[in-house]
């Protein structure tokens, strides 16, 4: 094994090749590479240092280029590239985070921790389907420990949290707390379970989960989750910081999901056009949101941009209805028995079979 040295660096001029008299900012990971490797793929590597490379890429539109140069431990160069050119490459490499990064950081915890994923999915912005250029990926998970964790006297730590420096936050329940929430109708597990972006799933566990998802949703519950979440973003952020694309699809998602809560007193989908298109009648306001998908979607992550008057004026006057209307929401809730959550525990603890 031999050690490379990645450099991502911004010059003055329009040569990528770094040097002393043209580098205005750089950053450099070393890792070790097989010897005898022809070092072909800079995607590869550009994604070891993904936020960097977005961070200086902005920086790069007024200071010149963004340069990627592999420097070997002799200090010597062995390749540089233009990064500018293929930045957009680098920046949409959904597959390799999808495919290769995130599958390994979830293996990374199974054998750190001794536990079994059963059920590992994105959620945030990249789920609802409006992430921007640089989101990061917010990868959340259900596990289960083995056995005999189950019947230790001590209450044990039953999270796992994670942070990554190629912007992967992992976030992790323990199953029998993840079944605690589930019985009481806890929206951010019951988004989890309809993420339409899914990592790993023990395929006896979700099917299981989903048969009786409906018997434990609690409107009231869901009603006022969806509530806090669009006040919060109303308070914290739209009138302290303006109307920046993200912080307004938030406030608007949080509305909209009360009005499907109302409409279906059911679990809101996760993926936010199918939303749009179910509780939003008014063919402008549609156009309008879109465009607004459009613009958040093809910026960063928190560009101010410019939300439509009538789009405003159309989520405050819902937002406004359900802060007036909240404390009168009462359905007929039903009792419902934890035997089947019960059930799933001991068989996801207890498998007949090794999990999969």
């Amino acid at each position: 094994m031999h050690c490379v040295s990645i450099i991502v660096h911004t010059c003055d001029c329009r040569d990528a090749r770094p040097c002393v008299s043209t580098v205005t900012n750089c950053a450099k990971i070393t890792f070790s590479e097989e010897k005898n490797v022809q070092i072909k793929n800079f995607l590869t590597y550009a994604n070891r240092l993904r936020s960097v490379i977005f961070t200086l890429h902005r920086e790069s539109n007024e200071t010149g280029i963004l340069g990627l140069t592999l420097i070997n431990k002799k200090g010597e160069m062995m390749e540089t590239r233009n990064l500018s050119s293929c930045l957009d490459k680098a920046n949409l490499s959904t597959d390799y985070m999808e495919k290769v990064a995130i599958p390994a950081h979830l293996r990374e915890v199974e054998e750190e921790y001794g536990v079994k994923i059963l059920l590992a999915v994105e959620s945030g912005s990249r789920a609802w389907g409006f992430e921007s250029k640089n989101s990061d990926w917010d990868v959340r998970f259900i596990y289960v420990h083995k056995p005999k964790w189950y019947f230790m006297i001590k209450e044990q730590r039953d999270v796992i949290e994670r942070m990554y420096e190629d912007d992967v936050d992992l976030a992790g329940w323990e199953l029998r707390k993840a079944l605690e929430l589930f019985s009481h109708g806890n929206p951010s597990l019951l988004e989890w379970f309809n993420s339409p972006k899914v990592y790993y799933k023990n395929e006896e566990f979700i099917r299981r989960i989903l048969e009786v998802e409906s018997l434990y949703f609690n409107p009231i519950r869901g009603m006022y989750h969806y509530n806090r979440m669009y006040n919060k973003h109303n308070e914290r952020y739209l009138r302290k910081e303006g109307c920046s694309a993200k912080r307004f699809l938030y406030y608007l998602r949080g509305v909209l999901a009360c009005k499907w809560i109302e409409k279906s007193m059911t679990m809101p989908p996760v993926a936010f056009k199918e939303l749009v298109e179910a509780v939003v009648d008014d063919a402008e306001i549609k156009v309008q949101i879109d465009r607004l998908l459009q613009l958040k979607k093809s910026g960063n992550e928190c560009d101010l941009q410019m939300v439509d008057a009538k789009l405003q004026l159309y989520t405050h006057r819902l937002a406004d209805y359900y802060d007036a209307s909240i404390g009168s929401f009462r359905p007929e809730l039903h009792r419902v028995s934890s035997n089947k959550l019960d059930a799933i525990l001991y068989d996801m603890v207890f498998p007949t079979k090794p999990h999969e």
